[in-house]
């Protein structure tokens, strides 16, 4: 049962359980049980308590210097770190514990688990999407609260402030949930006496933004109006009283399609109610506009509030500040990626001539480009591509671009199953990658079925670069295959007509579901600036970028490969314009504490590697073994926590190997991966483990290598524990060369046989566990004589419970009759043995006749009934004592339920 259940009201809403630090893993221990608790481990059996769980709001496990918060059915790399104590200081929470510095469970309790906030993020942070639960992150539920103390304590100028003061600047880094936290703010908003009758009026500044925002608010459960005009936008302002109201502040220009003027939309005030909240996305981009002023003329006494995803520029600081007011909250990048909700992003560039030097001329470029040719053939290749677009525009250096990309993307992420975005200079090179994208593939297929089959049997380390690429693809051959490519660009009017296809609205949406998808085969889209922000597909990991982009448009560009995805590590962006050579240019309007962990060069994972890699393998030779000797490994992780802390170091090698491949730079660690994953892959066999069949960290780079490996040295594949009853048992185990290594394999084989049968019958398995312990005590370090009691041991495993004197049913009715001797002190005479087996047959039959009623183990009534009858009739029988009637049929009835099936 878990540690902790906090009620409210008689509702179990919180589940906490609870680890020693001292665990290797404690939190990941701690999660596997609110998993088991909770049936959550997808086992026919029922594991748990699930009623418990019917009401449950948080899952909460915790090891004192780490916790963290989940809701039901969450995986592990899900649960959240809550890091604020918000709405009280650190220093009050000190001094109301007394304590000099507070843990992250402390931290947790106090900032998340307070009955004041706990009932406010059930009744206004609780949402639902379809049948995810989502609820807030620390971040989220501080600028929503901090948001409603300025919008209700703020002055305004009706009532005399030089300025509205109830407005501000929410900076939340993109992928951490800005729109989530629209929606909260609304929601608590309508709890508010003084707040609930404002008008919410939410301007973006591109329509898929819009698009996007409004789905999300459909979360308020309030309805929600989309202006699709000027004038129906007007309308909908005019209008008093509380709502909810999307437009774009490309409306805010009087006449549409006519330029923007203050003069047009201010003739008239629209609506000069105070009871109007204002929220303004991306607030860097157009608020400084006449569109922006526009709607501050119409709306003037409105309050706005600013949302932003990337840093507010340099110079815009001051301008961003008179508009909305002072920062209400921040939350970094480099916060975001520290709690888990982004992932950090990596950039590299790509050797292929094609890198330009940003904002440089067109001389600059082609000396980029053709650095090789002399200047007479530059001068001429000028006189042919007159300007920069006509050379990001021509077909040769696109298909070249393709040709790399299709196979960094086959190489690096396909294998993982991740997809991809082609950031392209113009419409007309989005559809020349389309069809050089379309010509690359199908150049790869050709390459990849025309390959001899013997190199796929050679050491792929042992190949030059392009035969290595081709044998590592060849098993992600038939997903090549099925690859689709699809543009997502605007139209225009004298597109040509097979551009339609591709400009189309409706298809545009189809094609981003279908992306969105993990298993659908469109891999890869082609944009030049639609779906660069607003966008979130968790399954893309990189983008190919090969177009000038630079301030917030590149955060906000590269921040659609950040977003969390199981298995994702990091993101990536692979610079084919060279804008990676000229980030502190592009970047330059920013302050550097702003741009904290926004980009990491791939360069940066190398000592990170390095220094993996030498903790992994010091584990064994500062014990004096090598990695080669893939037994004595085994041997040595007989100790479990040694076992727990090489899975730690494997872990952090094998995610920091997975980011590195295939790039030369990881090739000299490929042979010792192999080694510890062959030493790994056999400690799981050896030691009976099935918690982790596949290594940790390992992605599918790493775990091809490693089977390539083990197949080669004829080491077994499976995974799963060899088990006792297995047909070739005795065969399996004397593969090991090594006697150490085969008691060991027959030790843990047997504990996990017994742990396994144990319910089915305690006393029995009791017994043989007993007798296991004594045969590893009498034999210690005599592994020859160990082997040979450990056999005799499996035989009598194998055969199993004997009949015995009394008649009964081994398997049925002798577990029960074991039971009741036992409460007798464990033996009897024969009169009494011969009582005890005859009530054993009276009560299987009986048993079986009240337990057999549809559903009656999900019954909590009908078990209660029953147990109250058997506990009555064992003290009637004199079977047991009468203190002893009540856990004796706890027991019997427990063990019924496991023996079920064999009724």
């Amino acid at each position: 049962m878990p540690d902790v259940v906090l009620f409210v009201n008689g509702l179990p809403l919180v589940v906490v359980e609870c680890k020693s630090p001292d665990l290797q893993s404690p939190l990941e221990e701690a999660i596997r049980q609110l998993r088991r608790y909770s049936n959550q481990r997808g086992f026919t059996e029922e594991e748990g308590a699930e009623r418990l769980f019917h009401s449950n709001l948080l899952l909460v496990a915790s090891s004192f210097y780490q916790a963290r918060y989940g809701v039901l059915g969450a995986e592990a790399d899900e649960y959240l770190e809550w890091k604020d104590t918000f709405p009280q200081t650190p220093q009050q929470v000190m001094a109301e514990l007394g304590k000099q510095h507070l843990h992250p469970q402390q931290v947790l309790v106090a900032g998340l688990l307070r009955p004041a906030t706990l009932l406010d993020l059930l009744y206004n942070f609780t949402l639902f999407r379809g049948n995810q639960k989502l609820v807030p992150r620390y971040p989220q539920y501080r600028a929503v609260h901090k948001a409603l103390e300025r919008l209700e304590a703020g002055q305004t100028p009706l009532l005399g402030a030089e300025q509205d003061a109830r407005g501000g600047i929410i900076w939340h880094t993109q992928g951490s949930g800005k729109s989530l936290t629209m929606v909260y703010l609304v929601r608590v908003l309508r709890t508010r006496p003084e707040l609930r009758g404002y008008k919410v009026v939410v301007i973006t500044d591109r329509k898929d933004l819009e698009n996007q925002l409004a789905e999300t608010a459909k979360a308020t459960g309030e309805p929600l109006l989309k202006a699709q005009s000027v004038e129906e936008l007007k309308a909908i302002l005019r209008q008093d009283g509380a709502g909810l109201v999307f437009g774009m502040i490309q409306k805010f220009q009087g006449d549409e399609g006519a330029p923007a003027s203050a003069g047009d939309l201010g003739k008239a005030v629209l609506n000069p109610s105070e009871k109007l909240l204002v929220l303004v996305d991306e607030a860097h981009r157009s608020h400084t506009s006449t569109l922006h002023a526009n709607l501050r003329l119409a709306l003037p006494n409105a309050a706005l509030i600013g949302f932003t995803g990337t840093p507010i520029v340099r110079e815009g600081k001051k301008r961003t500040h008179e508009i909305f007011g002072p920062f209400i909250d921040t939350y970094t990048i480099k916060e975001s990626q520290e709690d888990g909700a982004t992932v950090p992003i990596f950039y590299e560039g790509r050797t292929l001539k094609s890198k330009l030097s940003h904002g440089g001329t067109l001389d600059a470029l082609f000396e980029d480009l053709f650095a090789e040719l002399s200047a007479e053939e530059r001068q001429r290749l000028q006189e042919k591509y007159a300007t920069k677009e006509d050379v990001l525009e021509a077909p040769k250096l696109i298909a070249a671009k393709a040709r790399d990309m299709l196979r960094h993307y086959v190489s690096h992420v396909l294998p993982n199953g991740f997809k991809a975005q082609v950031v392209a200079s113009s419409r007309l090179a989005c559809m020349r990658y389309l069809e050089a994208l379309r010509e690359a593939k199908a150049e790869l297929v050709r390459q990849l079925e025309g390959l001899n089959p013997a190199f796929l049997k050679a050491d792929p380390e042992k190949l030059d670069p392009e035969l290595r690429f081709l044998v590592q693809a060849h098993p992600h051959l038939e997903a090549i295959r099925a690859m689709e490519f699809a543009v997502v660009m605007s139209g225009g009017h004298n597109d040509p007509p097979d551009w339609s296809e591709w400009t189309d609205a409706a298809r545009h949406q189809a094609r981003i579901e279908h992306f969105k998808n993990p298993a659908h085969p469109l891999r890869v889209l082609i944009v030049k600036s639609m779906l660069l922000t607003g966008f979130d597909a968790p399954v893309e990991q990189v983008m190919y970028l090969d177009r000038a982009i630079r301030d917030h448009e590149l955060l906000q560009a590269i921040a659609r490969v950040n977003r969390v995805y199981p298995g994702k590590k990091y993101g990536l962006i692979v610079d084919y314009f060279g804008v990676a050579n000229h980030l502190t240019e592009a970047l330059a309007v920013y302050t550097e504490s702003d741009l904290e962990g926004a980009l990491h060069s791939i360069k940066d994972l190398l000592p990170k590697l390095q220094a993996a890699h030498h903790e992994a393998v010091e584990l064994f030779r500062s014990r004096g073994v090598e990695l080669e000797q893939r037994e004595e490994g085994v041997n040595l992780l007989g100790d479990e926590r040694l076992r727990a802390q090489f899975k730690v170091r494997l872990k952090a090698f094998f995610e920091a190997l997975e980011a590195v491949l295939p790039r030369p730079e990881g090739l000299p660690y490929v042979p010792d991966a192999k080694r510890l994953g062959a030493i790994y892959r056999t400690a799981q066999e050896v030691y009976a483990e099935d918690k982790a069949p596949l290594p940790p960290g390992a992605g599918q780079k790493v775990r091809g290598l490693i089977d390539q490996y083990m197949e080669s040295e004829g080491v077994s594949l499976k995974i799963a524990p060899v088990q006792v009853l297995d047909p070739g048992f005795e065969q399996a185990v004397g593969r090991y060369r090594s006697k150490r290594t085969q008691a060991a394999a027959m030790e843990h084989a047997a504990r996990h046989y017994i742990r396994q049968h144990f319910e089915e019958d305690p006393v029995y398995y009791r017994k043989l566990s007993e007798r296991l312990e004594h045969i590893l005590q009498q034999y210690a370090e005599n592994w020859e004589a160990q082997v040979e009691a450990l056999k005799a041991f499996i035989k009598d495993l194998q055969a199993g419970r004997p009949a015995d004197a009394t008649g009964l049913d081994p398997k049925t009715q002798a577990p029960f009759f074991s039971l009741l001797l036992e409460a007798n002190g464990g033996q009897a005479d024969p009169e009494r043995t011969l009582e005890l087996a005859q009530a054993t047959v009276r009560l299987t039959e009986e048993l079986r006749r009240r337990t057999s009623v549809v559903d009656f183990w999900r019954n909590s009534v009908r078990r209660h009934q029953v147990h109250g009858w058997l506990s009555s009739w064992l003290d009637e029988q004199g079977l047991v004592a009468f203190e002893q009637c009540e856990r004796v049929a706890d027991e019997l009835l427990t063990l019924a339920k496991h023996l079920r099936s064999r009724a």
